[in-house]
């Protein structure tokens, strides 16, 4: 009886066995299906963090910036767009739109009053330039010309508009004394927009991997 019991039980599995090397490959598809799903829910998730301290007062991102690489593994498009971004600026963050904004008042205040020192201008140069330039009058919008003020005029145009591609464009054309002084702007402009660009693939990637994943 036990050994009729056991075949009986043996020929049971052997009718399984069949249905089940047939079920195989989709419950692999399964657990792959799932396996993305996680994975893209929590790239959402560190994409979130990271966004908050981008769009937020001026801190670092760097941890952050590499669980978003970490959990981007697989995804290329992804992975080559963060690599853009320098650990160094990571490291020390970047400055939000309105922070670059009261910044560039200060900048261009400097640059007007060096717009007249030639390349190799000593303090008698500076000083002259510094009065002449109390006495010109500030341009608007966009106006055309290469010298200091038309410049500074359209750089301001754009960053009203929340342009800051085209203000850093602008005011790298600057050149000189003027171009020194706003170096530092040009390059924490630079360093945001990068920044920006990378997350911008980030989120665009997530939700098409998202909407991929979907269907």
């Amino acid at each position: 009886m036990l050994e009729e019991e056991r075949a009986r039980r043996l020929m049971k599995l052997e009718k399984i066995r069949p249905r089940l090397v047939a079920i195989a490959p989709q419950a692999l598809d399964n657990a792959a299906h799932l396996d993305r799903s996680r994975q893209i829910h929590q790239m959402h998730v560190v994409l979130d963090a990271l966004e908050s301290v981008i769009y937020g007062p001026k801190q670092p991102f760097d941890q952050e910036l590499a669980a978003l690489r970490n959990s981007a593994k697989g995804f290329q498009l992804l992975s080559d767009a963060l690599e853009v971004v320098p650990m160094s600026v990571a490291h020390e963050g970047v400055e939000h739109l309105e922070a670059l904004a009261d910044r560039f008042e200060r900048v261009a205040k400097e640059v007007r009053h060096v717009a007249l020192v030639p390349e190799d201008g000593g303090l008698g140069s500076h000083i002259i330039s510094m009065v002449i330039s109390k006495l010109l009058f500030k341009k608007n919008g966009l106006v055309k010309g290469d010298d200091v003020e038309a410049t500074l005029s359209r750089a301001k145009y754009y960053l009203d508009r929340r342009d800051l591609e085209n203000t850093a464009r602008e005011l790298n054309q600057l050149k000189g004394w003027p171009k020194r002084l706003a170096s530092d702007w040009i390059e924490a402009a630079r360093n945001r927009l990068e920044v920006e660009q990378a997350l911008e693939v980030a989120r665009t990637q997530v939700n098409f991997g998202n909407l991929l994943n979907s269907k």
